[in-house]
């Protein structure tokens, strides 16, 4: 009775809330996915996935356990393990989606502030200042601005 009631102690027993906190080797796996679906920016279409996924978590790891063989020949085996192991944790989506977050933020932070202050260095301007001869005057390559009744009367002879 008593080997019973050990056994059954921790039957029940779920993760703490939040998000997981992978092992160094789980990391790097998530670290590796995680830049290139930035690099390829698919990032709102991974997140949507991710949250859709959130409740199928440690199903979508067994299905993982279970393609093993066939995604062995483009993926190393143990990597495959390791994440779908990882998978199984029950904070791992949060964990991928706060990552893939950052590494979207330093992503577009660093583009838009890139952009900035290099055209703002071509003109000639110090940064924050506006280059004189662009003042005023349109962007030759701009689309000229839409008239709204114009639109509402072609949306209704369709």
């Amino acid at each position: 009775m008593k080997r019973l009631r050990h056994a059954l102690r921790h039957a029940f027993a779920v993760d703490p809330p939040g998000p997981a906190e992978p092992s160094p080797a789980e990391r790097e796996i998530v670290e590796r996915l995680c830049g290139e679906v930035v690099r390829r920016q698919m990032t709102m279409p991974a997140l949507l996935a991710l949250e859709l996924s959130r409740p199928l978590n440690y199903l979508s790891a067994q299905a993982m356990h279970f393609f093993q063989p066939l995604a062995g020949v483009l993926v190393k085996p143990g990597d495959w393990d390791r994440f779908a192991g990882f998978l199984e944790k029950r904070g791992s989506i949060e964990h991928l989606l706060l990552r893939l977050e950052a590494l979207e933020a330093e992503r577009s932070g660093g583009a838009v502030a890139g952009t900035g202050d290099s055209g703002a260095a071509s003109q000639g301007t110090a940064p924050g200042e506006a280059a004189p001869s662009a003042a005023g005057r349109p962007d030759d390559d701009a689309p000229p601005p839409a008239d709204p009744a114009r639109l509402l009367s072609d949306r209704n002879e369709l």
